[in-house]
């Protein structure tokens, strides 16, 4: 694999995580709401 294709592989992850990251955040922020 070149180097470009590591770089975008890595980006592509990175930018699931932060929509995973997301995606935890409102389900744990309408939990709270809940609670309170």
């Amino acid at each position: 694999m070149s180097k470009l294709a590591v770089k975008t592989v890595v980006e592509q992850l990175r930018k699931g995580e932060s929509k995973l990251k997301n995606k935890l955040l409102l389900k744990f922020k309408t939990l709270l709401h809940r609670l309170i």
